[in-house]
């Protein structure tokens, strides 16, 4: 590209007019869609570059027309350092396409990085010599033709398998590619078909499995990190600069031909590369070597003396003894940490040093020591010219987080001689600080101190407890470093006390069971002092309980079929494999114990069939597969679980999932719950999916085709009632792409068609039983689009018996207006349904009910005398719950066998309801949002539940309900309430008026609710179990507030602000506040209000004591005048009240201090300077006071006066 070429005036005319007669070519040069419309609707916008050889004009149809652009030459900006080209602006119809048509030969660069581009096709251009097509959304592309590229930018987008990245070998002249963060890339991509190349970067490309870069010779850099490549070969380019191959399978590297080398990048800590170590590395001669990251690998030595310019070097995670920088004056970052050197072989700090980080580490030990034993470290603690001082730590597993140090007569220490002079029960280790390295101590692994005599006794790890019916006994068990070549003993006592001696061979569980006898008791097995148990399994053996809590070390874990009732895996932090299938689990908690047990390498769980209703999963998950079928799961979150591929929650009760976290799913078994929807993420990598027997229908299962293997048939039978005059099966009506549900009906004893006319419909999906004495029928449904559906695995209904239409009136009520609404019903026996004539007009609307509750969106209209129809009274309804059906009167006697009778929102008068005839045996009854003052029954002896919320009561008597245990009659008008309940134990009574209440015969009382009310004082003294009480926003003070010590939630803040009125004009007493339950109050004023600032701090223009008033026992006496002033009262025995007073002004006093004379021309009354007054007299009269300073009050004024 001649970026720098200029054209003269009389050019460009003559392209412009040669550019206007091709943009108008028929075919586009360049076609893409754009997601940008999905994203951001009409108002997205967005733009892109193009440059030309020469100038030109392009049309551009956004899906509004075309509009004529011209577009330059692109040119490179020495200031900016980038290129500079033709910018055009796009907003897109919902289409999402672009066209634009021109001169496909004079078109040379193409820049639409970030355009949310998801197809895009350019045949015609052939002389593009720089693309950049990043972070986009593309899933397919082939540059093959464009033979003249220099520089190609792809980096971020998908591609497919099926349709993975093409570069196209024949493109001498490209130097410049970047394919960073792609899926897929063609397998024949080859880089030296590039002799030109300069920089290649292919970061985060798992596709990526080979690079060969040897015909590439003036190749500077080379970036393939967390790309699938497992070997490179550098020895072709001679210019390398720089090179990463961090985080790839790569082990071995030969940079002998590489002098130039100024950054190298070869560590491997990402998760999944771990195991991949480089164990030599060989860096002589690389004198212009400036950055060096090798972390993660298994160096044991590093010679860095051929690298004099190094700055920045890191060599983490190895297992270096030494480090010797030396001939490295430039090193400015050191990273070093977690090694194997020591105090005597770090490198030494230095002051031109940036950033030095050097925490090593810990000194291996072994696992127990006798008292006495003196310990060695001088050889590592110790350095010429500096001083190292020695500490013992002790570590409980309960607390590890918080290591106590131990005292001094536990150990002693001289010259790196550490000696053991007391037994410890927790573990220890040894802190060593330095003081050159000072920055981060030494320390030792965790080691226990025995008494001699218990030195290589065996520890028990895992005790069972048997059902007595077990006799014999087999078991599996597995041991660290365990081999057939070197097998380990270990013992197991079966009850009798006596150790029996067995022998694993492998580190995993045995094929077969290592482990035989004949129990008595518990069975216990022991570790000698110097192994590890790593595995454990029992199958088939029925346990009452197994102790795991000392089998830390873990790792595979299978107990199967063995009816199991609970298991405590808290401290089993090292589980790599969890089998409990087939036991009676009901809980299984995964979590982490003080956030240091959490089972963050545990990647495949099986806990299937079991009784589980409750499981939690670690926070920090690395699970691979998880098994939870045939459980009682109703709720299961899948958050965190971004690693897992294999997931079986069939068989369990779930109604909802979500999968927005499972981004590496590929197996999926949902089937055998009670899911209606479910979301397919387009993300998601599915490739085997069940959702087979749940209660999708034909409008809300996910299409066909997404996934490769797709199980959704059969589903559970539509639910029909079991009698009805009318099927209403619309849900499973599906119109997709044309193709609609077929419906048909088969008498239920022999799947034969019924006969023509007996079942109409007047619309689709709806059904009319016209022959009322056909029998008992099912629909049966198919669809084109789920061919799936046929046969036994056919989309059917439950059953149904026709009949004629129900004339049995269980309830009766008059709407008032026409609004959506809800109305919960349920019966005593599934299959049961009812029929609701909402309009008046005898057309009725089904609902088929079930045990329990089902919540229906219901229309009303204004008017209406709305019926409800049953068969017969023996279909029996027993939840009635309306929300928001307005209405004037409400007939419900019918009903016989209510448990909840609901009218809520329903704004009901007094004396228009007429009750159900149960209101003997009603348990729960909500009036909840009407305008009632009264109830007009007695009589509720069963019930347990009362909702009066949000009505008129100004007086409410409970005491009549004995078997009431929640009560609710907030936001009335009570002024008085009587509570006689025995079994009462929570009660709501906000937003009223009461001013006292008395709660000395509601003894089971636990959670009170009396916020917004003016109560002044309580007695809470009967109710001892009292755990939740609000009584904020009412009129306490200090003085009445219960301390409430034993109360776990005790909300009390917001009273109302006591009115006070100075004495005199200047002497205001709050003595009433002086102190509660003992402890004192503090007094603050200030000007206007206070308020809180950031930090939550109280603050605001306070008064100062002594010099602008004084204060005693309550009682303030002010010295100066102020204005709109009040009191904040504070009083640590009830921290989150600030008790206020309203404003007030004070009268100012003179500041002059006039002397006393023999007798006064006017009455007053003598106060000192705490407020208190000690005389008064009369007109003409002297005062008999002590010498000192007093305030004289008269009818006129207040003034400070000197008595000698």
């Amino acid at each position: 590209m001649k970026l720098t070429s200029i054209i003269s005036r009389m050019a460009l005319a003559g392209a412009m007019t040669m550019g206007f007669l091709t943009a108008s070519a028929e075919e586009p040069i360049i076609t893409f869609h754009t997601n940008v419309y999905d994203n951001t609707g009409e108002t997205n916008a967005f733009h892109f570059y193009l440059g030309a050889k020469e100038p030109i004009y392009v049309d551009v149809d956004c899906g509004f027309g075309s509009i004529e652009t011209e577009v330059g030459e692109a040119v490179f900006d020495s200031e900016t350092g980038g290129i500079s080209a033709t910018v055009i602006t796009c907003t897109v119809s919902e289409e999402g396409m672009v066209r634009i048509y021109g001169d496909a030969s004079k078109i040379d660069y193409i820049d639409m990085e970030g355009c949310y581009i998801s197809d895009i096709s350019f045949p015609q251009l052939t002389e593009v010599e720089i693309i950049n097509l990043s972070y986009n959304e593309l899933n397919a592309l082939d540059l093959s033709h464009m033979t003249k590229l220099q520089s190609i930018d792809v980096s971020r987008n998908p591609f497919t398998a099926e349709t993975p990245l093409v570069i196209g070998a024949n493109k001498p002249d490209l130097a410049i590619l970047d394919i960073s963060i792609i899926d897929y890339i063609d397998q024949s991509f080859n880089l030296s078909d590039y002799p030109a190349m300069r920089s290649f970067l292919a970061w985060s490309v798992r596709d990526l499995k080979t690079i060969d870069p040897t015909g590439c010779p003036y190749l500077l850099q080379l970036s393939a990190d967390l790309s699938g490549i497992s070997s490179i070969d550098v020895s072709k380019n001679p210019s390398l600069m720089i090179l990463n191959v961090a985080d790839t399978k790569v082990t071995e590297l030969d940079l002998s031909n590489n002098p130039y080398l100024t950054e190298l990048y070869c560590g491997h800590r990402a998760a999944g590369f771990e195991n991949y170590k480089m164990t030599s590395l060989d860096l002589s001669n690389k004198s212009e070597l400036q950055r060096l990251f090798c972390e993660g690998n298994a160096l044991t030595t590093l010679d860095v003396s051929g690298c004099p310019k190094l700055i920045n070097l890191s060599c983490t995670n190895n297992l270096l003894t030494e480090l010797n920088i030396d001939a490295c004056p430039n090193i400015a970052t050191l990273n070093v940490m977690n090694n194997l050197m020591d105090f005597s072989t770090l490198p030494l700090p230095r002051e031109t040093f940036n950033e030095y980080y050097y925490t090593q580490c810990p000194i291996a030990m072994a696992r127990s020591y006798a008292v006495g034993t003196k310990l060695d470290f001088s050889d590592k603690v110790l350095r010429e010219g500096s001083v190292t001082q020695a500490f013992l730590f002790q570590v409980s597993e309960e607390s590890p987080n918080t290591p106590e140090m131990l005292p001094e007569d536990y150990y002693s220490y001289e010259n790196g001689t550490f000696t053991l002079l007391k037994t410890v029960t927790d573990s220890v280790y040894v802190t060593f600080i330095n003081d050159i390295f000072q920055d981060y101590p030494m320390t030792t692994s965790k080691f226990l101190v025995k008494e001699e005599s218990e030195m290589g006794k065996p520890n028990p790890v895992i005790d069972l407890s048997f059902y007595p019916t077990v006799k014999q006994v087999s078991l599996s068990v597995g041991l660290q470093g365990a081999t057939s070549e070197n097998p380990k003993t270990f013992k197991v006592d079966f009850g009798n006390g006596e150790l029996v001696d067995f022998t694993a061979t492998t580190n995993e569980l045995p094929i077969a069971p290592n482990v035989t006898g004949t129990r008595t008791g518990h069975v216990i097995i022991y570790m000698p002092e110097d192994s590890d148990i790593s595995a454990f399994a029992i199958n088939g053996q029925r346990l009452m309980s197994v102790d795991l809590t000392r089998a830390i070390t873990l790792a595979y874990l299978s107990i199967t079929d063995c009816q199991l009732p609970t298991i405590n895996l808290t401290w089993n932090r090292c589980l790599r494999s969890l089998d409990l299938s087939g036991n009676k689990l009901s809980t299984l908690d995964l979590s982490e114990a003080n956030g240091s047990y959490g089972k963050n390498v545990l990647s495949h769980i099986n806990a299937s069939n079991n009784a589980l209703t409750e499981v939690e999963l670690s926070t920090r998950t690395a699970i691979l597969s998880l098994d939870l079928s045939d459980n009682n799961i109703a709720e299961m979150s899948l958050t965190k679980l971004s690693s897992l591929t294999d997931l079986n929650l069939s068989g369990n009760k779930l109604t909802e999932v979500s999968l927005t976290d499972l981004e590496a799913i590929e197996t999926l078994n949902l089937s055998g719950n009670q899911l209606t929807a479910i979301q397919l993420l387009d993300y998601l990598p599915l490739q085997n999916f069940d959702i087979s027997s749940n209660n999708f229908t034909f409008a809300t299962l996910p299409l066909p085709g997404v996934v490769a293997e797709y199980k959704y048939a059969p589903q559970n039978a539509i639910l029909l009632p079991d009698m009805a005059p009318t099927a209403n099966l619309s849900e499973c009506y599906a119109d997709i792409d044309g193709q609609t549900t077929s419906y048909r009906w088969v008498m239920d004893a022999t799947g034969a068609d019924v006969p023509a006319g007996s079942i109409t419909t007047a619309c689709t999906g709806r059904f009319r039983f016209t022959d009322a004495d056909l029998g008992v029928v099912r629909c049966e449904m198919t669809h084109p689009v789920f061919p799936d559906f046929k046969g036994a695995d056919v989309l059917s209904t439950t059953a149904v018996q026709t009949a004629e239409m129900p004339t049995h009136v269980f309830a009766t009520f008059t709407t008032t207006e026409t609004a959506e609404a809800t109305l919960v019903l349920a019966a005593q026996k599934d299959g049961a349904a009812v029929y609701i004539d909402w309009e008046g007009t005898g057309d009725v609307e089904q609902y088929s009910l079930q045990t329990s509750y089902i919540s229906f969106a219901v229309n009303t209209h204004a008017g209406a005398e709305v019926k409800c129809y049953s068969y017969d009274e023996n279909d029996a309804v027993t939840v009635f719950s309306a929300s928001d059906i307005k209405m004037s009167k409400i007939d419900a006697s019918p009903m016989k066998s209510l448990i909840n009778f609901s009218l809520i929102n329903a704004g009901l008068e007094n004396g228009s309801i007429v009750y159900p005839s149960c209101m003997n045996t009603l348990e729960e009854l909500s009036l909840a949002g009407n305008n009632l003052s009264k109830l007009d029954f007695t009589e509720a002896p069963a019930l347990v539940m009362l909702n009066l919320n949000s009505n008129a009561f100004k007086t409410f008597d409970a005491s009549a309900f004995k078997a009431l245990t929640n009560l609710y009659v907030a936001y009335n008008e009570l002024e008085s309430v009587k509570l006689d309940n025995p079994v009462m134990w929570e009660c709501a009574l906000v937003n009223n008026a009461l001013e006292s209440i008395d709660l000395s015969k509601v003894p089971a009382m636990r959670q009170l609710f009396l916020s917004y009310n003016s109560l002044s004082t309580i007695d809470i003294s009967a109710i001892t179990k009292l755990e939740s009480f609000y009584i904020d926003r009412n009129n306490f003070t200090f003085a009445t507030l219960p301390l409430g010590s034993d109360i776990t939630t005790y909300v009390y803040s917001n009273q109302t602000p006591l009115v006070v009125t100075p004495t005199d004009g200047y002497i205001v007493d709050l003595s009433s506040q002086k102190e509660c339950h003992g402890v004192p109050t503090t007094y603050t004023w200030y000007i206007d209000s206070p308020y809180y600032d950031e930090n939550d701090n109280l603050v605001g223009e306070n008064l100062y004591e002594g010099e602008e008033y004084t204060i005693k026992d309550g009682v303030t006496t002010f010295i100066k005048p102020f204005t709109h002033i009040m009191c904040v009262m504070t009083n640590t025995a009830l921290p989150d009240l600030l008790l206020y007073t309203d404003f007030i002004d004070v009268t100012p006093l003179q500041d002059s201090i006039e002397e006393v004379i023999a007798s006064d021309s006017q009455a007053a009354r003598w106060y000192n300077l705490s407020g208190v007054c000690v005389a008064e007299t009369a007109e003409g009269q002297a005062p008999s006071l002590a010498p000192g300073i007093y305030v004289r009050v008269t009818a006129s004024s207040a003034t400070k006066v000197l008595v000698d």
